[in-house]
């Protein structure tokens, strides 16, 4: 994490002195560090400026979000990676998502999120459900907006296709991508794959907010040329886009009410509710559900809220989320979320 080189004059010129690396992660709920298992215990005996370090064992702080967040204001993450003159390195593994599509640099991210703090009850199993209960192609910008990565690496000489994390099949594509630009490595991770490069909504988010490219067009690849491998993608839920609010303010007294307009790129089942969830204090309260899960045609439709909960009382001035949940069926477990933030004045 630290730059892994210091300048030092000598008498001899410039010197190059080793500066401290820590290599981190984050194991899975409940289970043990994989650093033994996959022997890094034991390599990193003979390098002691080289620490090995488990990111639930740490401090966790409450940082806000520049540009004030897309799912969150401030998110929980280790203060070990905020640490300043440090280089942070995201090394990712290729594989397909049942939530994000594919997990590659970016959404690598997702483990410097405390476990506990985004924990939600109806999924105990598993942690840092609350990033999609708001949304979490929006979770994904927030922690690269809060912790940006200077140098990417994707390890796809095993990747991961089919219905990953948890029931992928391994697949040997002998790739590795790096590169100073997360989203570039990315979008060529895609190309590896074969996956269009619109299908993955963070990415696209992120191209939007000038962070890199939409495409691969103008990525210069250096090195071995490649062969793609047309990975066989997870059953997601229907792409979903943020909704958002016009006007974003309301006023209780004034009588106000505001427009919440989403998009989604093929007709599904989508719900429409107004919720509250602390940045500090995660846990999702439902104060209206603006309607149940109905059929809506692509691109989307546009839902209003007078500011009043489910009993017809308004509620009280504070920061609310418009969330839309899509999914391909009324009962189905495939479901993205997506929020869209409202204030509302006395």
């Amino acid at each position: 994490m630290p730059p892994p080189l210091t300048p030092v004059p000598s008498a001899y010129g410039v010197v190059y002195k080793l500066n401290p690396s820590v290599i981190v992660e984050a194991a899975p709920l409940g289970q043990p560090s994989n650093f033994g298992p996959c022997g890094y215990t034991t390599v990193f005996q003979s390098y002691p400026q080289v620490q090995l370090v488990d990111l639930r064992t740490g401090t966790y702080v409450l940082s806000a979000v520049p540009g004030g967040g897309y799912a969150y204001q401030s998110i929980w993450v280790p203060s070990l990676v905020l640490q300043p003159d440090t280089f942070f390195i995201s090394a990712a593994k290729m594989k397909t998502h049942a939530s994000a599509v594919t997990t590659l640099s970016m959404k690598n991210l997702v483990g410097l999120a405390s476990e506990t703090a985004y924990a939600q009850p109806v999924l105990r199993n598993y942690p840092r459900h609350d990033l999609h209960e708001r949304g979490i192609d929006l979770a994904i910008m927030d922690l690269n907006l809060v912790r940006p990565i200077g140098f990417a690496v994707i390890d796809g000489v095993w990747g991961m296709e089919g219905q990953g994390p948890l029931h992928g099949t391994p697949v040997a594509t002998n790739v590795v991508l790096a590169g100073l630009n997360p989203l570039a490595v990315d979008r060529m991770g895609l190309n590896v794959m074969e996956i269009p490069q619109n299908a993955v909504t963070y990415l696209n988010y992120a191209a939007q907010a000038s962070l890199g490219p939409s495409n691969t067009r103008n990525i210069t690849l250096l090195g071995d040329a490649y062969s793609p491998y047309p990975f066989v993608r997870a059953k997601t839920a229907p792409a979903l886009l943020q909704p958002v609010a016009s006007p974003s303010t309301i006023s209780i007294s004034a009588g106000q009410s505001t427009a919440i307009t989403y998009q989604i790129k093929t007709s599904c089942y989508t719900r429409a509710e107004i919720i509250q969830d602390s940045d500090a204090t995660p846990s999702v309260v439902l104060f209206r559900t603006l309607h149940d899960f109905v059929k809506v045609s692509a691109p989307g439709e546009t839902v209003t809220w007078n500011g009043q909960d489910d009993s017809g009382a308004s509620v009280a001035p504070g920061t609310y989320l418009a969330r839309i949940q899509a999914s391909p069926t009324p009962s189905s477990q495939l479901i993205n979320y997506a929020v869209g933030r409202i204030t509302v004045a006395s």
